[in-house]
């Protein structure tokens, strides 16, 4: 099930118009009580903030939510350091209200397992800003027990904003050793992009 929520009749239809390949749309307004319905882990919450006041009011509002829904929030004019905060608060996705239909089935296929979806540009932001010293404070955390030494030593390297080909340049090992080591981390550490892992050692402090 995926729940909608738009500031206006206008973006209503035209993400209606997107979703309408999806089996179950339903429409929510302010008014609306989430809690009528009965929502499990695999529900969708799209959210549109572009009348919120303040991000703290967006917190609030999503604070309100039950706790298994997978919420993708929607914007104008999109804000690097905002989508970084939202992410960081667990929401799954920060995207463009204008999002093209062929990104938005990207999205709602991530989404959906549970992942996090972002565009390219908020990806790098998030892992170059999330935490400048994830190398040296992640060493206490326990998440990372399930890897190995080299796996562990890409994956820090990873959150702290490299590139494959930085960390390559930086161990002193083929581009073809550093994937294979942040392709097994994801694996053990059960995430499946850069910014979920970023996320993940950064959030076991």
């Amino acid at each position: 099930m995926i729940y909608l929520n738009c500031t206006t009749s206008e973006l209503e239809k035209k993400w209606l118009g997107k979703l309408n390949i999806r089996d179950s749309v339903q429409l929510l307004d302010i008014k609306t009580d989430i809690y009528d319905y009965k929502t499990n882990k695999t529900d969708i919450f799209i959210l549109d903030i572009n009348n919120f006041e303040h991000i703290k009011d967006v917190l609030i509002f999503l604070g309100t939510l039950p706790k298994d829904l997978n919420i993708i929030v929607l914007k104008t004019n999109l804000s690097l350091p905002e989508g970084t905060f939202l992410i960081k608060k667990s929401v799954k996705s920060y995207c463009h209200t204008n999002v093209d239909i062929v990104v938005l089935n990207k999205i709602l296929k991530t989404v959906e397992s549970g992942d996090v979806w972002v565009y390219p540009a908020l990806m790098t932001y998030i892992i170059k800003n999330i935490n400048i010293d994830a190398t040296e404070n992640a060493e206490n955390s326990n998440i990372l027990d399930k890897v190995s030494k080299k796996e562990k030593e890409v994956a820090l390297l990873v959150a702290s904003g490299n590139s494959n080909k930085e960390i390559a340049n930086m161990l002193g090992v083929t581009l073809v050793t550093v994937k294979k080591h942040v392709s097994n981390a994801f694996v053990k550490l059960d995430v499946k992009d850069r910014v979920s892992l970023s996320i993940l050692i950064n959030s076991n402090k």
